[in-house]
């Protein structure tokens, strides 16, 4: 017997446009035109493509229920004889529709009809998409947020599951494998089951945007269309897949060691890296845009720099800019950060609050600044926590009142005209670059400099990849005495010098040179230092012992002027205050400075050692040893430390 026949659409008008449609046995909608004819399979169901006509979607469902109101008969004509002629055979009658006369059940109502529909409708695609998506998909999490890799022509990407990138991907995925098209809503849900998989059931991996690190190696994010990776190690670099970085190896060295797993994420505003290419520029074609082309001493200071700001775990030291106007410093400031980390915000705008700072480093790996005057002590002190990684922002979610907490450890870049940076913590951490004012027959067009500069960039990166191989070989077995505060950066400037055959002691020379002259910024613009000065001068001994209401006096009897300004200690607590943060930078210039109690109270001494022989003495316990005193909670919460 022949199969029966049915008619399986619904022709209707919609209520919204007048345009004709029909709806077939599954609820999915075609567009028709004047004469009936199908012209196009839109691949929804009704309540999908008409979501935002309610009226012509309820016109639906009540066709819908009317249509369930009563019995279905379905006419069959059985087939004819087989040995019956074919234009003989009765031909069956479509199947149609038909009403009877007695309801089998009440109709459901409209509304309900929709809802389930959407219910089961929805469910199916979800699953689906979810299916199709996760096949080929890889999640990890960070502890907090869950990371997706997943694939995109012929390699692989990383991001937040959550990321808008990330979304666009399951929507073209979902439509290419099934031809449905997701709704707004059932995105959010593939998402957030796919966020809770994430960080639930993911991969444990470390998270890192423009640099990072894989076991003992470095790893660049050069932001690449294939989105390929630069490992450097101590006997070269190349370039590595995103899969390579989540993959079960171990590194080999003394011993066999697990790597932990990575991912890198591109930042917003991130941009790509030259890919390196040797012989069409050198790292010495740098020398002339950053102002180092017969400063030795400076190259050294500035390709350590560089150097360091691609170890990720820093510390990293502050590169600060000084000079007038006309004299290059934005010019050196935009050439070291498309060297390490170009990005379509060059430079940022002074913060006015720490949430800008963390913004910035949001979305940079090394933060450039142009043009500061003045730095207040909060930001001096931000700088300071971002220079040795101890930067830390929290906020509550007024969603749900959870705590939010980010950390972050950066290199910076800051240039102005004047000496902004005056305390001394973060001048111990800066290496300071004075620049020459820039003759006008010397000067360029701005398009041609940079035209110039975007030539040379593959070999001067190319350069720069292979010197910190170089670096990387020479660490191990490196030794510097007398390291200084910034004793990494130390090291690594040391192995710099050595690779590019300038010695084992050129860097720490430059750098010893540099730290003298940026300690000189920090007693200059002190009030009290100069009149400390002056007093051991006149002083017997070149020395002074007392108490510092006595040394208070003393100092304002040296200099009457300077005791009139409205930034000059007014008490001794805040005078002790300064003494304490100023001590290294005094000792640095040869002022011995000491702080501590007696049977008698506070006692302070000051000592003039330029030109004699310091000598070290041990105190024994007892009343009278000079035990060093602790800062005072008054004297923390002092900012002077300058006159500003």
């Amino acid at each position: 017997m022949n199969a029966p026949t049915v008619e399986k659409s619904i022709q209707f008008f919609s209520l919204k446009d007048g345009k004709p449609y029909s709806i077939d046995a599954e609820g999915y909608v075609f567009e028709l035109d004047a004469s009936g004819a199908v012209v196009r399979d839109t691949y929804e169901r009704y309540f999908e493509y008409f979501e935002h006509d309610p009226e012509t979607k309820a016109h639906i469902a009540e066709k819908l229920a009317g249509i369930q109101e009563h019995f279905v008969e379905l006419s069959v004509v059985e087939d004819s004889p087989a040995d019956e002629p074919d234009d003989e055979k009765p031909k069956p009658a479509p199947l149609r529709l038909c009403h009877s006369a007695a309801p089998k059940a009440k109709a459901p109502e409209p509304q309900k009809i929709i809802e389930e529909s959407e219910k089961t409708v929805k469910k199916t695609l979800i699953e689906k998409a979810l299916e199709c998506v996760m096949a080929d998909t890889r999640l990890f999490t960070d502890g907090d947020t869950g990371y997706t890799l997943y694939p995109v022509n012929d390699h692989y990407e990383a991001d937040r599951v959550l990321a808008r990138n990330f979304k666009k991907y399951i929507q073209y995925r979902v439509r290419k494998e099934t031809g449905k098209h997701l709704s707004g809503t059932q995105i959010s849900d593939i998402i957030s089951e796919i966020e809770a998989q994430a960080v639930f059931e993911g991969e444990n991996v470390q998270v890192y945007g423009r640099v990072g690190r894989l076991g003992g190696d470095i790893v660049i994010n050069p932001m690449l269309d294939d989105w390929k990776l630069i490992r450097i190690t101590s006997d070269g670099w190349n370039y590595i897949s995103p899969l390579d970085c989540v993959s079960s190896v171990t590194v080999v060295t003394q011993k066999s060691l697990p790597i932990e797993k990575t991912i890198f994420i591109r930042p917003k505003g991130a941009r790509s890296l030259p890919i390196p290419r040797k012989g069409v520029g050198t790292l010495d074609d740098l020398r002339p845009f950053i102002g180092c082309e017969d400063d030795d001493a400076r190259w050294l200071l500035v390709l350590a720099f560089i150097v360091q700001a691609l170890f990720f775990d820093g510390p990293f030291p502050i590169l600060v800019i000084l000079a007038e106007k006309g004299s290059g410093k934005t010019c050196a400031t935009k050439a070291l950060k498309l060297i390490i980390d170009p990005h379509d915000a060059i430079t940022a705008s002074v913060p006015r609050e720490p949430r800008d700072m963390f913004a910035t480093a949001g979305v940079s790996w090394l933060m450039g600044y142009d043009n500061f005057s003045k730095v207040q002590q909060w930001l001096s002190d931000l700088f300071c926590r971002f220079s040795t990684g101890n930067a830390t922002i929290d906020r509550e979610l007024f969603t749900n009142g959870e705590a939010y907490i980010f950390s972050a450890k950066r290199p910076a870049i800051v240039n102005g005209i004047n000496d902004f940076f005056s305390q001394g913590d973060v001048i111990d951490r800066s290496i300071i670059m004075n620049f020459e004012r820039i003759d006008p027959r010397d000067r360029k067009p701005e398009k041609e400099l940079w035209q110039h500069f975007n030539a040379i960039l593959p070999g001067i990166f190319h350069d720069l990849l292979d010197l910190t191989c170089r670096v990387l070989a020479i660490l191990p077995t490196l030794t510097v005495d007398d390291l200084p505060r910034m004793a990494d950066f130390a090291l690594v400037g040391t192995a710099v010098s050595m690779a590019l055959g300038y010695g084992e002691t050129a860097f720490m020379t430059a750098y010893k040179g540099n730290m003298d002259s940026a300690n000189d910024i920090v007693l200059d613009s002190s009030l009290i230092v100069p009149v400390i000065r002056r007093l051991l001068e006149t002083a017997p001994g070149n020395t002074f012992e007392g108490t510092p209401q006595e040394l208070l006096i003393q100092l304002g009897q040296t200099d009457p002027e300077a005791a009139r300004n409205k930034h000059w200690p007014k008490t001794p607590n805040v005078l002790t205050g300064h003494l304490k943060r100023l001590a290294q930078n005094m000792r640095e210039a040869g002022i011995e400075v000491e702080q501590w109690r007696d049977h008698s109270g506070r006692r302070v001494l000051l000592s003039n050692v330029i030109g004699r022989e310091k000598t070290v003495t041990t105190d024994t316990p007892g009343t009278d040893s000079k035990q060093p005193e602790p800062l005072g909670e008054n004297e923390m919460d002092i900012p002077f430390i300058g006159g500003e």
